[in-house]
């Protein structure tokens, strides 16, 4: 029976440095792991997955404000001077109270011969003083009126845009492009943060939002706004897809360069890497057991 030599001091050292490579290389192999092909299941419960990350995801910048009234101006209603009203006396001492212009004239052309010069000129005085005040009340009731109607054409014009894309929305709905709200919170306050949070809700803030940025940006730009809820959210699932293609890509570059590093880096056998001196990496006893290694 042929005794089994000891081995020496430098081969435990060379056979621990080899192990410590070997195991290190299964270790990095093992570390960087990139799926080149992935069956279906694994597809589609990735993508349910990216979707329902993408319905919890509550978006920071959603808000909800409610618009400025267009009809900032009082409806003056119909015309109605103040009372500028004033007493005349005939020199038969008749009393007569003159409250506008027209009736001061007739007064006149009726008592001509029943005033005197002194009471014909307080009542041109007082006519033509009556006659300064209600026309610059009317004046300002014109000014106030006309506002007031331009500024309500511009809001049955907006209420008739707002029904509109409230229809679209509806239909959007109906469809399955977007979540319906839930009753409870349809005529609740949409500007409370918890309540912009809720399903349909939140979809309906961010689309609004987009559409008011874009439109604020076409307005710069010259551009004709959207006049439609879903031109805008057309616009917006393709904004959003080219960015989710970009992010893709992004991530299809980073996994190559990944994959083309881990393929030129040398082996960890190949640097040379020793285990530290009197420490035998793996099971020593195999040194004992297994005389062939040496051979």
């Amino acid at each position: 029976m042929t005794d089994v030599q000891e081995p020496t001091k430098a081969q435990v050292e060379a056979a621990n440095a080899a192990e410590k490579a070997k195991w290190e290389d299964d270790f990095d192999k093992e570390e960087i792991t990139i799926p080149f092909s992935r069956d279906e299941k694994t597809e589609e419960k990735e993508e349910e997955k990216k979707i329902e990350e993408k319905e919890l995801k509550i978006p920071e910048d959603i808000e909800y404000t409610d618009p400025e009234p267009v009809v900032k101006t009082e409806d003056p209603g119909d015309f109605k001077a103040n009372d500028y009203s004033f007493t005349v006396e005939t020199l038969d001492g008749v009393k007569t109270k003159i409250t506008t212009p027209e009736q001061a004239e007739e007064f006149a052309d009726a008592n001509a011969d029943n005033l005197s010069a002194a009471q014909q000129i307080k009542l041109v005085r007082n006519t033509t003083n009556m006659d300064s005040k209600m026309s610059k009340d009317l004046e300002k009731w014109e000014a106030q009126k006309e506002k007031f109607d331009a500024e309500s054409s511009i809001e049955t014009e907006r209420q008739n845009t707002i029904s509109n894309l409230a229809n679209e929305i509806q239909y959007m709905i109906t469809k399955g492009i977007l979540t319906a709200v839930a009753d409870e919170y349809k005529d609740a306050d949409w500007s409370d943060p918890m309540v912009a949070k809720q399903p349909g809700v939140r979809e309906q803030i961010e689309l609004v939002n987009y559409m008011t940025k874009e439109n604020n940006e076409r307005a710069k730009s010259g551009v004709r706004p959207f006049a439609s809820m879903m031109d805008a959210y057309n616009d917006m699932e393709r904004e959003q897809s080219k960015s989710e293609k970009a992010e893709a890509r992004e991530r299809s570059d980073k996994a190559r360069k990944a994959v083309a590093s881990v393929s030129s880096a040398p082996s960890a056998s190949s640097q040379g890497v020793k285990a530290p001196k009197g420490i035998a990496v793996g099971n020593p006893n195999v040194f004992k057991n297994n005389s062939s290694i040496w051979e």
